[in-house]
């Protein structure tokens, strides 16, 4: 695909997008004054869990080194991290579609979990990560992606709803290799 085609979907999409933004703004709403809309509360919209015979440390290790995500996220192209991966760390990574998405990691506890949010527009991601050491060589690895913002419908349509799964498989491919 040429730039310019490239070009072309990326603004058809923008375009679809804030047009379905002014469109649905009264969606959802419960219709008594004050009370908060549906397409703003946060909802679980994938997830996926396996098990791989590594320890949670190898596994970390894919997780806290932001430049190989694209080695188990099959969409990313490239990541960056400011500092260290640590609560309030900020990065960017780059999808193979060409967009450039910003993330917060709001939550890291080493070998067993970390979470990051990305405000989209319209939308904010929330992904997690989670290991559960099961014995000394075994790890339950769970990723789960939740959305909020009057726009994670539109959002929805966009996401290869299987990359949880991809990325955990592809960790486990790594790790069970190495």
């Amino acid at each position: 695909m040429n730039n310019r085609s490239k070009h072309n979907r990326i603004k058809y999409c923008i375009t679809f997008m804030l047009a379905f933004a002014l469109f649905a703004d009264s969606y959802g709403q419960t219709g008594s004054a004050g009370t908060t809309h549906r397409k703003n509360k946060l909802t679980e919209v994938m997830h996926y869990s396996d098990t791989a015979n590594a320890s949670a440390d190898k596994i970390w290790y894919y997780y806290e080194n932001v430049h190989l995500w694209p080695a188990w996220d099959e969409a990313m192209k490239w990541g960056k991290i400011k500092g260290k991966f640590e609560v309030g760390s900020h990065g960017v990574f780059k999808t193979k579609m060409g967009m450039k998405i910003k993330f917060k990691l709001i939550s890291v506890t080493p070998d067993i979990e970390f979470a990051s949010i990305s405000p989209m527009m319209g939308a904010t991601v929330y992904v997690y990560h989670n290991l559960e050491q099961i014995s000394e060589n075994e790890t339950r690895i769970t990723h789960r992606v939740y959305m909020g913002g009057p726009m994670k419908k539109i959002w929805l349509v966009m996401f290869n709803k299987d990359l949880p799964g991809k990325g955990v498989k592809k960790i486990i491919q790594l790790v069970e290799n190495e």
